[in-house]
């Protein structure tokens, strides 16, 4: 009987090994897998819209969800045509504050079909260390997806408007 126990020993400890490297490699897969996830940044996106002479204009602006805590404000400038007729438009509310300003220094726009560049200034408010920031927008006249920048710094874009039917 001995020897006959000692295949079927050996089985269940060639078993337990073979249990235990499957279960040490799903481990290791999954962990891995982890690590991937936990690199991966979640944005948190704040889409502060004006209308400028019946058209509507958006920015949108990314900061990393795990940032947020540290962001006091996210402060957009609009810098519109002298005679613009602006007004504020939808009120998006997000994980961070947002304060929108709108700046009539560019030259005044004549016509009632063409597209007008609006530049835009965003600039975010935080304590801590710098991090990324992202914004898009998208408008008649020109689109520009994930426009890369910092927190440190001001991050610089156009977006556009068209004019409708001034002077």
């Amino acid at each position: 009987m001995h020897l006959a126990s000692f295949p079927i020993s050996l089985n269940r400890r060639m078993a337990g090994i073979a249990l235990f490297v499957l279960f040490a490699g799903l481990a290791a897969i999954l962990s891995m897998g982890v690590g991937r996830a936990s690199a991966m940044v979640v944005w948190c996106a704040g889409d502060p819209t004006i209308i400028v002479n019946g058209t509507p204009v958006s920015v949108t602006v990314f900061v990393p969800f795990d940032e947020i805590s540290s962001v006091s404000d996210v402060t957009v400038t609009y810098h519109v045509a002298k005679d613009a007729n602006v007004r504020p438009g939808l009120d998006t509310p997000t994980l961070f504050h947002e304060t929108v300003v709108i700046v009539k220094d560019q030259p005044a726009q004549y016509g009632s079909l063409s597209v007008s560049n609006i530049p835009v200034d965003i600039t975010v408010h935080h304590t801590g260390h710098n991090f990324a920031i992202r914004a898009t927008q998208v408008a008649l006249g020109g689109t520009s997806l994930w426009r890369n920048g910092s927190s440190a710094t001001v991050l610089h874009g156009i977006t556009h408007s068209q004019i409708n039917g001034l002077h």
